[in-house]
């Protein structure tokens, strides 16, 4: 089997179950002044969520910039693999580069607002929601990410009660193989923000992107995230972004 198709394998067990340089931190190597916040070695578990009785399609919204849809689109990606599979599952985004959530939803209230009013006769327009923040914000502004997230929640569940949230997990900034001190700092810090705001969010669970893009890196299931020197799984100079490989692999978890 080659390696990226055993990636695929687990991802769709998973399924089956269910530009701009502004949005990286200015300096990949500047540090959050205190490092007793680096994470806890272990991460709690993903808390269990209970998807909404659906009549008719499911829907799905994903909420995000541009490592949401970029070189690849996450959500054209996840849409293939759903008829793929024969997965009635509908497909919304709400989509801005280089934004924050709360910058998403001002660049697109009107829209937005329009969107998050429709109904659905079983009770819940959307069935799940994928929310991903700013980088600078999931590393340096917690409070902040903390907020974004929740004022997101609150309006999708005025007409979407049981919906489930599920907390995209950013890829850590820096680069694998030419800034690897940096790479292993910052992903557990990132990682200690991301599930402490899924902490504080009800049928929320954490969408481990970060984390697969990670264990890619480290050659999980024999995967080789380099060929001819060059990065398989992301591309760019001041942000990297997903790269098909990458694409196909988050895709196979949402």
């Amino acid at each position: 089997m080659f390696p990226i198709l055993k990636f695929v394998f687990v991802g769709l067990i998973i399924f089956s179950s269910c530009k701009n340089s502004s949005d990286v931190a200015s300096n990949s190597t500047t540090k959050v002044e205190n490092k007793q916040t680096v994470a806890k070695e272990t991460p709690p578990k993903n808390p269990i969520v209970k998807a909404p009785e659906s009549k008719g399609s499911k829907r799905i919204l994903f909420v995000g910039n541009s490592h949401t849809e970029y070189y690849v689109s996450l959500p054209k990606l996840f849409k293939e693999l759903c008829e793929a599979n024969k997965k009635d599952i509908r497909v919304e985004t709400f989509v801005e580069m280089a934004a924050s959530l709360d910058e998403v939803y001002d660049a697109q209230e009107a829209f937005i607002s329009k969107k998050l009013a429709q109904k659905d006769e079983d009770g819940n327009f959307f069935d799940y929601v994928v929310l991903q923040e700013k980088t600078p914000v999931t590393i340096e502004e917690i409070d902040t990410y903390q907020e974004n997230v929740k004022m997101f929640a609150e309006k999708i569940r005025e007409n979407s009660p049981g919906t489930v949230i599920l907390i995209y997990e950013l890829m850590c900034p820096a680069d694998y193989k030419n800034n690897k001190p940096d790479f292993d700092y910052f992903f557990p810090l990132m990682q200690e923000n991301v599930n402490d705001v899924v902490a504080e969010n009800k049928n929320a669970r954490l969408l481990k992107i970060g984390s697969a893009v990670k264990d890619a890196y480290e050659g999980d299931h024999g995967y080789d995230a380099y060929k001819n020197g060059s990065d398989l799984l992301r591309q760019g100079e001041n942000t990297l972004h997903m790269l098909n490989d990458a694409g196909f692999l988050s895709a196979v978890l949402a």
